[in-house]
């Protein structure tokens, strides 16, 4: 394993690739590769998510890529793409079509919210809320109107055709099970007489997971750049999802008598807890008249898209979907629309099941349940999903007696729980299988990103076990492939 030095090559330009995200770090994906010819294709465009933010200025000069392509729709790899045209960037953002349909609701939003944090702080600094309320229409038409011209350079593909995008350069999708319409992606680059072929996971998913079809396997490849997030770490949930959370609904409905609140993730993980809700209603183990609240917008929109890409979705979504009609509609579902609906449920103790956005706390009408519910010792919360280092569900999770919530400090007397049957990546040895379906003799180099440090290291040396030549990229150093 190394950390960067760039190979030599006697080529005057060679193929060469630069990470501006994900570093040594798990979120925000931005891998630039450049060809000889110059040409540059930018993979993923993503917000570093958790409470340090993003950086300021994206590290490159966005006049001078080419191309985008978008591997699937979260923020931490679409969220600084309306930044990028903002700054000079033209060209096409290439995608499948649920990440098109995803990632419009997403970019809108995120501008919202964008709007409201900083007119915020302007508001802090100006006399009177007046100056406030005008600062964020301003602010919010601006980030609405960036995130409208990127949408219209979107074009959607399908997985397993190879697009030809320019005489040297060819590309073919492998769906990866990670999000509805998630992808990984091979570059086929021409070098006068030498063909490389060089893919990037995206964020890999796994199989049999709720809603999505299995991973597709990716093709050998003579460069690798790979996500780490669970390096060194299996998922330890064996069981089916329907049991895990049955029992975990029995236990804090049942045997608490309080609510079962699930902090999720908006664009996946919801959708794929209320298909396993779904079916634990149609099988009839869901509590008598126990009311399911979904308190988010976003979530909300998303789950409407997922109904209109039958075509994308799992055997198993599709089989209910014969069987009930609906896989995100049963009886005692509700979908709260406004905030008022939204705090008149948090002050209620009875017993419920609320999902909530967003999953790693740092956000969304998740707060106004935390500032009610995290001090009755009768709530359990059950975390499905993964929480960055430094977010407020880390600290929640790692144990913390109080937390404080948009400024109010709560006791944490509710019960914490955890599952990783959701997860929505790979674990250690689905990356091993990943990266080994391209044998060491033939894999040139594999890059790890989109992973903790300790996270990467564990995979790079396995990896290095097995043979394979591993770099850990460091942000802004550009790599030699020859």
């Amino acid at each position: 394993m190394d950390n960067g030095s760039p190979q030599v090559s006697l080529r005057p330009m060679p193929i060469a690739l630069t990470s501006w995200g994900a570093a040594q770090q798990v979120t925000g994906s931005m891998h630039l590769l450049e060809l000889s010819d110059g040409f540059k294709i930018l993979v993923d465009c993503g917000l570093e998510m958790g409470p340090k933010g993003q950086e300021t200025g994206l590290g490159f000069d966005p006049t001078s890529v080419n191309l985008v392509f978008l591997t699937h729709a979260h923020m931490d790899h679409c969220g600084r793409l309306p930044e990028l045209v903002r700054e000079g960037y033209k060209g096409d953002i290439l995608c499948t079509e649920p990440t098109m349909e995803l990632s419009a609701v997403l970019l809108k939003d995120s501008a919202m919210l964008q709007a409201k944090r900083l007119a915020n702080d302007l508001h802090g600094r100006a006399k009177g809320r007046k100056k406030g309320d005008q600062a964020f229409r301003k602010l919010a038409h601006r980030l609405e109107q960036d995130a409208e011209h990127c949408l219209r350079l979107f074009h959607p593909l399908r997985p397993g055709k190879t697009y030809r995008i320019r005489q040297n350069l060819a590309l073919t999708l492998y769906p990866c099970s990670h999000l509805l319409g998630a992808v990984s992606v091979v570059f086929e680059i021409k070098e006068g007489d030498q063909t490389l072929h060089v893919g990037f996971s995206g964020d890999l998913g796994r199989f049999n997971y709720p809603g999505l079809p299995d991973p597709k396997p990716m093709p050998e490849v003579d460069y690798l750049v790979c996500e780490s997030t669970y390096g060194g770490v299996n998922h330890q949930e064996s069981r089916k999802p329907t049991v895990v959370v049955e029992e975990f609904i029995r236990q804090a409905l049942e045997v608490e008598g309080g609510r079962l609140i699930v902090p999720a993730f908006s664009v996946g993980r919801t959708q794929a807890f209320l298909l396993v809700l779904q079916q634990l209603y149609e099988d009839g183990k869901l509590p008598q008249e126990v009311p399911v609240y979904v308190d988010s917008p976003m979530a909300i929109l998303s789950t409407e898209i997922y109904r209109q890409m039958e075509d994308w979705l799992g055997r198993d979504a599709l089989n209910m979907i014969s069987m009930y009609g609906d896989v995100f509609s049963f009886e005692r579902l509700r979908f709260v629309q406004n905030i008022g609906q939204s705090r008149k449920i948090a002050g209620d103790y009875r017993p419920s099941i609320l999902i909530s956005a967003s999953g790693m706390l740092e956000g969304g009408r998740i707060h106004t349940h935390l500032k009610e519910q995290l001090q009755n010792s009768r709530a359990s919360i059950l975390f499905i999903g993964y929480m960055a280092e430094g977010s407020l569900g880390r600290k929640l999770a790692d144990g913390e007696k109080y937390l404080t919530v948009d400024g109010r400090t709560v006791e944490v007397r509710a019960k914490l729980c955890y599952t990783d049957v959701f997860s929505g990546h790979a674990d250690h040895n689905g990356l091993m299988r990943f990266v080994s379906q391209t044998p060491a003799s033939r894999l040139r180099r594999v890059f790890l990103v989109h992973g903790e440090p300790d996270r990467m290291e564990a995979l790079a040396d396995a990896l290095e076990d097995q043979g394979y030549q591993v770099t850990l990229p460091i942000k802004g150093k550009t790599y030699v492939l020859d």
